[in-house]
Protein backbone atom coordinates (compact mmCIF):
# COMPACT_ATOMS: atom_id res chain seq x y z
CA UNK A 1 0.00 0.00 0.00
CA UNK A 2 1.32 3.44 -0.95
CA UNK A 3 1.67 5.94 1.88
CA UNK A 4 0.40 9.50 1.45
CA UNK A 5 2.18 11.46 -1.29
CA UNK A 6 0.96 15.02 -1.54
CA UNK A 7 2.09 18.04 -3.56
CA UNK A 8 0.79 21.46 -2.47
CA UNK A 9 1.40 24.69 -4.36
CA UNK A 10 2.04 27.21 -1.59
CA UNK A 11 2.59 30.01 -4.09
CA UNK A 12 2.72 30.40 -7.86
CA UNK A 13 3.14 34.14 -8.17
CA UNK A 14 5.62 36.44 -9.87
CA UNK A 15 7.65 39.29 -8.32
CA UNK A 16 4.48 41.42 -8.09
CA UNK A 17 3.77 41.56 -4.31
CA UNK A 18 0.10 40.56 -4.56
CA UNK A 19 -1.50 39.51 -1.24
CA UNK A 20 -3.70 36.97 -3.01
CA UNK A 21 -0.90 35.10 -4.79
CA UNK A 22 2.27 34.37 -2.86
CA UNK A 23 5.72 33.68 -4.29
CA UNK A 24 6.83 30.38 -5.82
CA UNK A 25 7.04 27.54 -3.31
CA UNK A 26 5.94 23.90 -3.45
CA UNK A 27 5.42 21.59 -0.49
CA UNK A 28 6.14 17.88 -0.92
CA UNK A 29 4.79 15.46 1.69
CA UNK A 30 5.73 11.82 1.18
CA UNK A 31 4.95 9.54 4.08
CA UNK A 32 6.93 11.02 6.95
CA UNK A 33 9.12 13.18 4.71
CA UNK A 34 8.53 16.90 4.17
CA UNK A 35 10.36 18.90 1.50
CA UNK A 36 10.04 22.44 0.21
CA UNK A 37 11.00 23.44 -3.32
CA UNK A 38 11.85 27.15 -3.34
CA UNK A 39 10.78 29.63 -0.68
CA UNK A 40 9.14 32.63 -2.25
CA UNK A 41 7.34 35.44 -0.48
CA UNK A 42 4.81 34.13 2.06
CA UNK A 43 5.88 30.47 2.10
CA UNK A 44 5.90 30.34 5.90
CA UNK A 45 2.40 31.82 6.09
CA UNK A 46 1.08 29.13 3.76
CA UNK A 47 2.78 26.44 5.87
CA UNK A 48 1.16 27.93 8.96
CA UNK A 49 -2.26 27.93 7.28
CA UNK A 50 -1.82 24.23 6.48
CA UNK A 51 -0.74 23.40 10.02
CA UNK A 52 2.69 22.25 8.85
CA UNK A 53 5.32 23.26 11.44
CA UNK A 54 7.93 25.41 9.75
CA UNK A 55 10.65 23.58 11.64
CA UNK A 56 9.53 20.21 10.27
CA UNK A 57 10.92 20.77 6.77
CA UNK A 58 13.50 18.04 6.08
CA UNK A 59 15.11 19.89 3.18
CA UNK A 60 14.73 23.06 1.13
CA UNK A 61 15.55 22.57 -2.55
CA UNK A 62 16.25 25.58 -4.76
CA UNK A 63 15.56 25.74 -8.48
CA UNK A 64 17.46 28.97 -9.20
CA UNK A 65 18.43 32.26 -7.59
CA UNK A 66 15.77 34.74 -8.70
CA UNK A 67 14.67 36.76 -5.69
CA UNK A 68 11.00 35.82 -5.98
CA UNK A 69 12.03 32.19 -5.36
CA UNK A 70 14.35 32.94 -2.43
CA UNK A 71 13.05 35.90 -0.40
CA UNK A 72 11.28 33.55 2.00
CA UNK A 73 14.44 31.68 2.97
CA UNK A 74 15.37 33.85 6.00
CA UNK A 75 11.80 33.54 7.30
CA UNK A 76 11.78 29.77 6.82
CA UNK A 77 15.18 29.43 8.49
CA UNK A 78 14.73 31.75 11.45
CA UNK A 79 11.03 31.33 12.19
CA UNK A 80 11.45 27.56 11.97
CA UNK A 81 14.13 27.84 14.66
CA UNK A 82 11.90 29.57 17.20
CA UNK A 83 10.84 27.51 20.20
CA UNK A 84 7.11 27.24 19.55
CA UNK A 85 4.64 24.84 17.94
CA UNK A 86 4.98 26.63 14.58
CA UNK A 87 8.79 26.29 14.54
CA UNK A 88 10.79 24.17 16.95
CA UNK A 89 13.43 22.94 14.51
CA UNK A 90 15.93 20.81 16.44
CA UNK A 91 18.54 20.42 13.70
CA UNK A 92 20.32 22.56 11.11
CA UNK A 93 18.34 23.75 8.10
CA UNK A 94 19.13 21.42 5.20
CA UNK A 95 19.45 23.35 1.91
CA UNK A 96 20.08 21.70 -1.47
CA UNK A 97 20.63 23.63 -4.67
CA UNK A 98 22.84 24.30 -7.67
CA UNK A 99 26.31 25.76 -7.41
CA UNK A 100 25.92 29.19 -5.81
CA UNK A 101 23.66 27.97 -3.01
CA UNK A 102 26.48 27.91 -0.45
CA UNK A 103 27.37 31.53 -1.24
CA UNK A 104 23.74 32.60 -0.93
CA UNK A 105 23.29 30.87 2.43
CA UNK A 106 26.62 32.14 3.77
CA UNK A 107 25.54 35.73 3.19
CA UNK A 108 22.09 35.13 4.68
CA UNK A 109 23.77 33.72 7.80
CA UNK A 110 26.01 36.78 8.01
CA UNK A 111 23.06 39.15 7.60
CA UNK A 112 21.21 37.63 10.57
CA UNK A 113 24.15 36.79 12.83
CA UNK A 114 23.16 39.48 15.34
CA UNK A 115 19.59 38.16 15.57
CA UNK A 116 20.92 34.68 16.32
CA UNK A 117 23.26 36.02 19.02
CA UNK A 118 20.37 37.88 20.64
CA UNK A 119 18.01 34.90 20.67
CA UNK A 120 20.67 32.54 21.98
CA UNK A 121 21.33 34.93 24.87
CA UNK A 122 17.74 36.03 25.51
CA UNK A 123 15.61 32.98 24.63
CA UNK A 124 18.27 30.34 25.30
CA UNK A 125 17.76 28.80 21.86
CA UNK A 126 20.33 26.24 20.75
CA UNK A 127 22.77 27.85 18.31
CA UNK A 128 23.37 24.52 16.56
CA UNK A 129 19.70 24.42 15.52
CA UNK A 130 20.24 27.70 13.65
CA UNK A 131 23.06 26.18 11.60
CA UNK A 132 22.65 25.64 7.86
CA UNK A 133 23.84 22.53 6.03
CA UNK A 134 24.29 23.08 2.29
CA UNK A 135 24.65 20.53 -0.50
CA UNK A 136 25.42 21.84 -3.98
CA UNK A 137 25.19 20.05 -7.32
CA UNK A 138 26.34 20.92 -10.83
CA UNK A 139 24.78 18.21 -13.00
CA UNK A 140 21.61 16.23 -13.49
CA UNK A 141 21.15 13.40 -11.02
CA UNK A 142 19.90 12.32 -7.62
CA UNK A 143 20.38 15.02 -4.97
CA UNK A 144 18.30 13.71 -2.06
CA UNK A 145 17.51 10.23 -0.78
CA UNK A 146 15.64 9.26 2.39
CA UNK A 147 14.06 5.83 2.65
CA UNK A 148 11.64 5.39 -0.27
CA UNK A 149 11.94 9.06 -1.25
CA UNK A 150 14.34 10.05 -4.03
CA UNK A 151 14.75 13.47 -5.65
CA UNK A 152 16.47 13.97 -8.99
CA UNK A 153 17.54 17.39 -10.26
CA UNK A 154 17.58 18.23 -13.96
CA UNK A 155 18.70 21.35 -15.81
CA UNK A 156 16.06 23.50 -17.55
CA UNK A 157 16.18 26.54 -19.86
CA UNK A 158 15.10 29.69 -18.03
CA UNK A 159 17.05 31.90 -20.44
CA UNK A 160 20.64 32.47 -21.51
CA UNK A 161 21.54 34.68 -18.55
CA UNK A 162 19.57 32.73 -15.93
CA UNK A 163 21.90 29.90 -15.12
CA UNK A 164 21.89 27.64 -13.23
CA UNK A 165 18.20 26.70 -13.36
CA UNK A 166 16.79 23.31 -12.43
CA UNK A 167 13.63 21.28 -12.04
CA UNK A 168 13.06 18.29 -9.78
CA UNK A 169 11.67 14.78 -10.21
CA UNK A 170 10.35 13.40 -6.92
CA UNK A 171 9.98 9.62 -6.72
CA UNK A 172 8.21 7.99 -3.81
CA UNK A 173 7.31 4.31 -3.78
CA UNK A 174 5.39 3.83 -7.04
CA UNK A 175 4.49 7.49 -7.60
CA UNK A 176 6.32 10.32 -9.38
CA UNK A 177 5.81 14.09 -9.30
CA UNK A 178 7.84 16.50 -11.44
CA UNK A 179 8.32 20.20 -10.77
CA UNK A 180 9.60 21.90 -13.91
CA UNK A 181 10.98 25.04 -12.32
CA UNK A 182 10.93 28.21 -14.43
CA UNK A 183 11.69 27.15 -17.99
CA UNK A 184 11.12 27.61 -21.67
CA UNK A 185 10.64 24.56 -23.91
CA UNK A 186 13.28 22.09 -22.86
CA UNK A 187 13.82 18.45 -23.78
CA UNK A 188 14.91 17.71 -20.22
CA UNK A 189 11.38 18.38 -18.98
CA UNK A 190 10.14 15.74 -21.41
CA UNK A 191 12.86 13.30 -20.40
CA UNK A 192 12.44 13.62 -16.65
CA UNK A 193 8.69 14.09 -16.89
CA UNK A 194 8.21 10.74 -18.60
CA UNK A 195 5.91 8.45 -16.64
CA UNK A 196 5.09 11.09 -14.02
CA UNK A 197 1.77 10.95 -12.20
CA UNK A 198 1.89 14.73 -11.77
CA UNK A 199 3.74 17.42 -13.71
CA UNK A 200 3.74 20.96 -12.33
CA UNK A 201 4.89 23.04 -15.29
CA UNK A 202 5.71 26.73 -15.07
CA UNK A 203 3.81 28.84 -17.59
CA UNK A 204 3.85 32.61 -18.05
CA UNK A 205 1.39 34.44 -20.29
CA UNK A 206 1.28 38.09 -21.28
CA UNK A 207 -1.47 40.32 -22.59
CA UNK A 208 -1.05 41.12 -26.32
CA UNK A 209 -0.32 44.78 -25.62
CA UNK A 210 2.71 43.78 -23.52
CA UNK A 211 4.29 41.70 -26.25
CA UNK A 212 5.93 44.78 -27.76
CA UNK A 213 8.27 44.82 -24.74
CA UNK A 214 11.48 42.90 -25.39
CA UNK A 215 11.77 41.60 -21.82
CA UNK A 216 8.26 40.13 -22.09
CA UNK A 217 8.98 38.38 -25.40
CA UNK A 218 12.06 36.74 -23.87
Amino acid sequence: MTADFRVTLLGTGVPIPRPDRFGPSTLIEAGGHTLLIDAGRGATMRLFQLGVPIGSIDALLLTHFHSDHTTGIPDLWLTGWLSSYFGNRRRPLNVIGPVGTAKLMHHIEAAYAHDIDIRVADEKLAREHAAIDVKEFADDGAVYQAGDLRVVAFAVDHGEAIKPAYGYRIEYQNRVAVISGDTRYNVNVLRYGAGADLLVHEVAMARPELLSEVYIRL
